[in-house]
């Protein structure tokens, strides 16, 4: 039998007795947290709701299978070589950032991010767009420089480190930390109000102090704290725009940590694959005939949560077997010594891997862990040889010849 919406089954009848059956059934999990439901474009503001949810056998299933996955994407990335790490990991990045944009309108392109991640990592200079929203999602490769989020205005720390750069925000916090003014999500189909967020900056002070103990609570299973705390962020809105993105981020941030960084940057990508549904899935729970049941978007949201593991997963097995190919040219050649192999073993990942450029000369020798005297004798050597050509002096870029494009088929 179906375990439907009580939406749903309310079309048939009272529902009081199938809620309290669920809300107090002795494996429900009550979250303390409590919404006041939303209808026909307004909150109700006589009635709130304590969210809860069944630990359904369908939900810990997915929640196996994305611990699974995580484990086995792991494994994977580890037995990929620096180069080729480096650039999947600034590919599924800029992936990240351009989708979260993309959900909330926000024109950007992956090469526009992916040349200002180059920048950073360059430590450069630079008036790129995207800065902070890409710096942050680049100290997710840092695990020991994750997200803290201890009180309220830490979610305006997080805002400020993401947005500080940004001319996408079209209206700033006029409180001291958060907004003072109402605020209403319209739907795009018909520009009718979808969402009213916490009427002012007191109110948002106090139900972030709750998700914070929440978020930061023990009791509950880490991935239905994550969907859940993510769905409560987005129901409170502290900020009068970018709260969709600073949410993906914080869940990213956290799926990250708790799981690996292909699950964490992958879930934006996912989302916006699947923006009706998400939207759907978060606009459900506050919808009266639901009181404030969860369950079904723990469901949805794990369901978008293996959807990008499995292109994650996609992507980590093609470049394993790219490696083999590569792996197996590197054995045919015999005029080379073991540095100048690996110099060119750097090359062909960067050939075959490139989110947006080739990587400088200098940017392989740091991977390659050489100097740059020895770097330069292993690329004369190899472009006399004709296996690289210089196609860029300052600063220096060599690639790849027709001579060891023509070997490898990709």
């Amino acid at each position: 039998m179906k375990y439907e919406k009580l939406r749903i089954l309310s079309y048939d009848g009272d529902i009081e007795e199938e809620y309290e059956k669920r809300f107090n059934s002795y494996t429900t999990i009550k979250t303390s947290i409590r919404i006041h439901p939303f209808l026909k474009g307004e909150r109700i503001s006589d009635e709130t709701l304590e969210l809860f949810y069944l630990p359904l056998p369908k939900l810990l299933k997915k929640e196996e299978e994305i611990r699974y996955n995580s484990e086995k994407l792991k494994s994977l990335n580890a037995h990929l070589p620096g180069v080729a790490q480096f650039n999947i990991v600034v590919s599924n990045i800029a992936d990240e950032i351009q989708s979260t944009n993309e959900t909330e309108g926000i024109e950007s392109s992956k090469t526009e991010i992916s040349e200002t991640i180059l920048s950073r990592e360059k430590k450069t200079r630079s008036n790129k767009r995207f800065r902070g929203i890409v710096n942050m999602y680049m100290n997710l490769l840092d695990e020991g420089n994750y997200l803290s989020i201890n009180e309220p205005k830490d979610f305006r720390s997080v805002y400020d480190s993401l947005f500080d750069d940004e001319k996408d925000i079209s209206e700033w916090p006029d409180g001291k930390f958060f907004r003072e003014s109402p605020v209403s999500l319209k739907r795009k189909k018909d520009d009718s109000i979808a969402h009213i967020g916490d009427a002012n900056e007191q109110e948002i002070t106090n139900n972030l102090e709750k998700l914070v103990f929440f978020m930061n609570s023990k009791d509950y299973p880490y991935l239905e704290k994550c969907i859940i705390a993510h769905y409560y962020l987005e129901y409170i809105h502290p900020f009068y725009d970018g709260n969709g993105r600073l949410g993906r981020y914080i869940m990213s941030s956290y799926l990250s940590r708790k799981l690996d960084l292909f699950t964490g940057v992958s879930i934006s990508n996912s989302i916006n694959k699947n923006r009706e549904k998400y939207y759907a899935s978060l606009l459900e729970v506050s919808n009266p005939r639901n009181k404030g049941e969860v369950t079904h978007l723990l469901d949805d949201i794990l369901e978008i949560i293996l959807e990008g593991q499995k292109a994650s997963l996609e992507q980590l097995e093609e470049a394993t077997a790219k490696m083999n190919v590569l792996d197996n040219y590197l054995k045919t050649l015999k005029n080379l010594s073991e540095d100048e192999v690996n110099v060119l073993y750097g090359y062909l990942q960067d050939y075959v891997f490139a989110s947006d450029r080739n990587l400088e000369d200098s940017e392989i020798a740091n991977f390659q862990n050489y100097s740059r005297y020895k770097m330069n004798q292993y690329l004369t050597k190899l472009t006399d040889l004709g296996y690289l050509v210089k196609v860029k002096q300052k600063p220096a870029v060599h690639q790849l010849s027709n001579l060891v494009l023509d070997k490898i088929e990709l």
